[in-house]
This record gives C-alpha cells, sequence and structure tokens, in this order.
C-alpha cells in the first residue's frame, strides 16, 4: 500500500511538472493579443458603443514597462504592466539603421516621463485562434521573446560615401546578382538638350551622368513585351531591369540621346504624336522628328515607338468664356452651337483619336503599336470637367491597346510596375529638370521593395511622399503638416506594396492635431486599414475605394493625443491590432480580403478650421511571426 502511495505522488509531481513546462512553452510563442467574450466567438459591434462599462485599466510606469497580454474568456481582459529591469528590457530592433545611423532603437519603449493611467473600454472582441487552449480561462504571454530574426536581409538606407564634394545617394546594390526583378521601375523624359534646357527639357550633360550612373549600378534596360509579359506573371525579368522612355518625339530628344544610349547598351521607346511625326513640325521652341528620322531611329534596333496622341496633346476650349483645359479629358465647346460636347459627342472624339493615332504609326512604320501614353499623364483622374472622363477614356483605351503609361504623381500611389497587380496601367518616373543622376538613383532606390525588418530614423527620405498636405524631413524627424484646412497631412512609403503581417511602430515627438492614423495594408490612398488615434477614443477603420466603414472602436479615459507618445498598429492575417505606448488597446476583423497585405503610411487630422502638425522621430517595422 505504501509502495502505491509514493506511486501516486510521484505521478502527481509529473503532472505538475508536465503543466508548468506546457505553461511556460505557451508563454513563449508570442500569440496575437486577442480578447473574446465569454462564449470565444468573434463580437464585432457595428454600432460601437462608446460607454464607459466594462472598463479595462493599466497603469504606465516610470520605468520602462515589461507589458504581459493577458488574454480571458470573459468579456473584461486585463492588460497589466511590471517595470523591467535593465536586463528585461524590451526588445529593440533586428533590423538596419536608416541613413547610416548606429545602433538600433527600442520599439517598446514608452517616451513618457511622468506616470499616467489609461482606462479601456472595448466595445468588441475577436475569437482566439483555433490553435490556443484556455487553462483556467486565462492564458498570459510575455514579450521576453519578441526580439526578431529574419532570413531576408533588411534593406539599409546607407549613404554611399561622400567624394569630390558630391552628395550620396541611396544604396541600391540589395538583391544578390542573378535575382529575379520584384518591381520594374520606367523612366520618362522629355527633351534632352545641349545647352539652355526650358520647361521639362535637361541637358546632354546631366543625360549622358544619368545613364553612366545606371550603368554603373548595374542596370538593364528592358522592351516594352518584356515588361508587358512580365506584368502579366509570364516572365521573370533580372533584377535592376529598367524600362526608358521619351515623349513627344522631338527631333533633339532623338539625336542627343542615342549615342548615349549606343554607348551603354541601352535601348529606349519613344511615344509619338502622330500628326507631327509623320511629317515633321517645327516651332519656334523645337522640332518633331519627321518619318525619315523615325526610320533611321527604328533601324538602329536601340529605339521602339509608340503613339502618344493625334490631336490630344494640346489644351482646347471647354467654355463660351475661353477656358481651356486638356483635349482628352475635357469636354470641348462647340462655338457654332454655343454649347458644350455631349456625352456621345465625347466618347466619340476620344475614341477617333485612339484609333488614329495608332493607325498612323502603323501605315507609316509598318510596326505594331501596342501602348500609348496619356498626354500630360492626364486621363481624367485630376483635370477634367466631366466627372465620367475617366471611366469613357478607361474603357476606349482597353479597346485598343494592351497598355496604357502615365506619370505617377507625387502620392499618388507606388512607383513601380509588379506582375500580376495592374497589367494595363503602366506607371512611369518623370525625370524633373533639375534632377542630377543621385537624384535619378534616390528615386529608383526609393521605389524598390523594402524588407523586413525596417527601421527609418530620417536621416535622409528613403521613399516617403506626400499624399496631401506638406511633408518634409529635417533633424531626423518626419514632419507632416496641413496649413490647408481643408486638406489633411498624409504621406506613404514607397516600396512597401507586397509587405504582409507587421507590427508598424511609429514614435510620435510632437503632434497638433485631432487625429493621427497609421495606415496599414495601403494599395493605395483610398484602400487601407487604419488605426486611427484621437482624444479618449481609438478606432479603427477599413477604406475601400475611398469609403471609410468603421470596424471598431474603444474609449481611453484620459488619452491626450498630442502627447508624446509610440503608436503600433500590428497587421495579422485578417486582424488589425491597434497599441500606444506598447499596451494593445483595440481590435478588429478585416473583412476585405484584397486589404489582406500592402504598405504603411501616416495622416494627420482636425476640424475644417484647424491646421495639423506632427513629429515622428523613428518608424520600426517588423515580422514577428
Amino acid at each position: 500500500m505504501k509502495n502505491v502511495f509514493i506511486l501516486i505522488l510521484s505521478m502527481l509531481a509529473l503532472f505538475g511538472a508536465g503543466v508548468y513546462f506546457l505553461s511556460a512553452s505557451m508563454s513563449d510563442s508570442l500569440e496575437d493579443f486577442e480578447l473574446s467574450d465569454a462564449t470565444g466567438n468573434a463580437v464585432l459591434d457595428s454600432s460601437v458603443q462608446e460607454s464607459p462599462q466594462n472598463v479595462q485599466s493599466f497603469s504606465q510606469p516610470k520605468t520602462t514597462p515589461k507589458t504581459t497580454k493577458v488574454i480571458s474568456k470573459s468579456n473584461v481582459s486585463t492588460i497589466s504592466t511590471t517595470p523591467a529591469s535593465s536586463s528585461g528590457s524590451s526588445s529593440s530592433s533586428s533590423g538596419g539603421s536608416s541613413g547610416g545611423s548606429s545602433g538600433s532603437s527600442s520599439s517598446s519603449s514608452s517616451s513618457q516621463d511622468t506616470s499616467s493611467n489609461i482606462n479601456v473600454n472595448t466595445t468588441s472582441n475577436i475569437q482566439l485562434n483555433e490553435t490556443t487552449t484556455l487553462d483556467n480561462n486565462t492564458i498570459t504571454f510575455s514579450d521576453s521573446e519578441n526580439s526578431t530574426s529574419s532570413s531576408e536581409t533588411p534593406i539599409v538606407f546607407d549613404l554611399d560615401p561622400v567624394e569630390n564634394g558630391q552628395d550620396a545617394v541611396l544604396n541600391i546594390s540589395i538583391a544578390p546578382k542573378g535575382s529575379s526583378a520584384k518591381g520594374v521601375p520606367v523612366l520618362l523624359y522629355h527633351g534632352i538638350v545641349k545647352e539652355n534646357p526650358e520647361s521639362s527639357q535637361i541637358t546632354l550633360e546631366n543625360f549622358r551622368e544619368q545613364m553612366s550612373a545606371l550603368h554603373e549600378e548595374g542596370f538593364t534596360t528592358v522592351t516594352i513585351e518584356d515588361l508587358s509579359e512580365y506584368v502579366k506573371g509570364e516572365k521573370d525579368i533580372p533584377d535592376k531591369s529598367i524600362l526608358i522612355t521619351f515623349d513627344d518625339g522631338k527631333k533633339e530628344s532623338y539625336v542627343n540621346a542615342d549615342p548615349v544610349l549606343r554607348e551603354y547598351g541601352f535601348n529606349a521607346v519613344m511615344f509619338l504624336i502622330s500628326k507631327y511625326s509623320t511629317r515633321g513640325r517645327t516651332s519656334a521652341a523645337f522640332s518633331y522628328m519627321n518619318s525619315s528620322i523615325i526610320k533611321e531611329m527604328l533601324s538602329s534596333g536601340r529605339w521602339e515607338i509608340e503613339a502618344h496622341a493625334k490631336d490630344s496633346h494640346t489644351y482646347s476650349i471647354i467654355d463660351g468664356d475661353g477656358k481651356t483645359g486638356p483635349f482628352l479629358t475635357s469636354k470641348l465647346w462647340n462655338a457654332n452651337k454655343s454649347r458644350i460636347e455631349y456625352n456621345g459627342e465625347y466618347r466619340s472624339r476620344i475614341n477617333n483619336e485612339l484609333i488614329n493615332a495608332k493607325a498612323d504609326l502603323e501605315n507609316n512604320f509598318s510596326v505594331r503599336i501596342n501602348s500609348f501614353a496619356y498626354p500630360y499623364g492626364q486621363y481624367g483622374q485630376k483635370i477634367t470637367n466631366y466627372p465620367e472622363a475617366k471611366s469613357v477614356i478607361d474603357d476606349l483605351s482597353h479597346e485598343n491597346y494592351d497598355h496604357v503609361f502615365y506619370q505617377t504623381f507625387s502620392g499618388e500611389g507606388y512607383s513601380y510596375n509588379f506582375p500580376n497587380t495592374n497589367k494595363f496601367m503602366m506607371k512611369r518616373i518623370t525625370v524633373l529638370p533639375e534632377w542630377k543622376a543621385r537624384d535619378v538613383l534616390n528615386a529608383i532606390a526609393s521605389g524598390r521593395e523594402k524588407t523586413l525588418p525596417y527601421n527609418d530614423r530620417f536621416k535622409r527620405n528613403n521613399g516617403w511622399f506626400a499624399i496631401s498636405g506638406d511633408m518634409s524631413l529635417k533633424n531626423s524627424e518626419l514632419i507632416l503638416a496641413n496649413p490647408d484646412p481643408s486638406q489633411k497631412g498624409a504621406a506613404f512609403l514607397d516600396g512597401t506594396l507586397f509587405w504582409k503581417d507587421y507590427f508598424y511602430t511609429v514614435k510620435v515627438h510632437y503632434y497638433d492635431g485631432e487625429t493621427l492614423t497609421l495606415m496599414t495594408r495601403m494599395k493605395d490612398k483610398a484602400n487601407y486599414v487604419s488605426c486611427d488615434y484621437s482624444d479618449d477614443k481609438v478606432r479603427v477603420f477599413e477604406v475601400n475605394k475611398g469609403s471609410f466603414a468603421l470596424s471598431n472602436s474603444t474609449l481611453i479615459d484620459g488619452f491626450d493625443v498630442d502627447a508624446e507618445h509610440t503608436y503600433t498598429a500590428r497587421v495579422w492575417n485578417n486582424k488589425i491590432f491597434c497599441m500606444v505606448d506598447d499596451k494593445p488597446v483595440l481590435n478588429a476583423v478585416i473583412k476585405n480580403s484584397n486589404l489582406f497585405s500592402g504598405g504603411i503610411g501616416l495622416k494627420t487630422a482636425a476640424s475644417n478650421t484647424s491646421s495639423t502638425k506632427m513629429m515622428a522621430t523613428e518608424v520600426l517595422v517588423e515580422d514577428r511571426r
């Protein structure tokens, strides 16, 4: 009997040890900060009851906190913090530093100097992951394992050494030799002149330096057909592939650029205005190539031609007062009938323009024309007196061409062209007259895919573009402002389109406004998921084609958005989690499957009578799966 008793005690001891190690094992895995109701089912209250009931609370000590996430089956979960010892400090970035700065910053240290209490009233919770089990209705996860590692080399925008007084350029030698392109940039030039450039022209000296820099960096050019097959997912092309394009068919562009292209083994595409290029028009400012020059150009094997316009490369009268607008995107004024075009008349004119621009070139040069470059980069998205112009132009362009090309104006979207995203509309980077070789390289580097972890301390601009309002980088800070109260201050980071699951942390040094927004899973400025922070409130919005849907909301008693804070938005699978100073305060389900991947952005907002300003000192994005 005594032996049986001893055996039972031994079994109980082993069982207790097993429970202990199981608990330890579970606490060593970083799971979701998910909160569920008593049944474990998702509760998404679309009415968003922001009442002071079922308040969660946690305190923020002066010392750097070590946060413990507690997940409970009860409707009210507690998120507690305890001071961390020096050996148990919060995790720091394992990614490369931006701008060559040394060291890495902690993503979870609070910048607040005073203790504060924040009460959280969450109105909806999300069910636990199906692989998670509950022990006594509670599971606790610690932050001790939050440091991240990655098998991929992070993109580090270090500065090349400054030599001979030249400005440094971003490091774009990232992918291993022989890698396939993850995206392709297209450069646009409007004119190459030997001296005295006007308007959008650049000097031959600048062009030569730019081509030399591209060649030295290992870039090779592709053809229209290469790009077409690439974006359709039918063909891989080498990393550092680029397409060089010229608009208008100006004689000076060909005569000056061709010897440089020949020297570096590059090819290019000339988008022609057919009514000029079939006969060679000369104006006071410049001349266009005639048919014989174009045939000579094609015979070199370095050049392709595509369509840019027949009559549409001009502004035309659009009302009785003589106001003008782009030919392609505007309804024109009929002076004989003293009225604007009817819908059918507009559609017929645009269809004829697209057909004739193509037919002129095909008939004169015996080549197949597959692409059309929109004059002025306009296709009804901006300058128009007819709201349906964009839809009409898109429909008719699809009927007549395989691809259309347009300029990516600042903040309008990612600058590269990718496989299986938009197979029809090709983006172009306009090379500005003042750009030197380093500016071209920086524009290309900014759009290259950024890998995780990504750490940016704003030593220089690594690809941030203003969407609206004013954006600047000064004194190692990203500054967003909207001096015009009718606008919001907003920016996004190029090269992040294919990010999927990540922690996105922003350290905000100064904020003057009503709402600060962390945009995640950004496809463009009209499609993303966000954590919106304002006084006493945090909300999650899902934005689809510019339409805002409130997914969830919570009250945070005593929270002041104008104070210095660290904000984090975590996206994982179909969920988003919002955090303030490393404390999870809200979560929601992402319903739109198109928003299961995408990049990052920032936005500030206030009432229509107030301006805003935000100053951020660091952005850290990590993959902690």
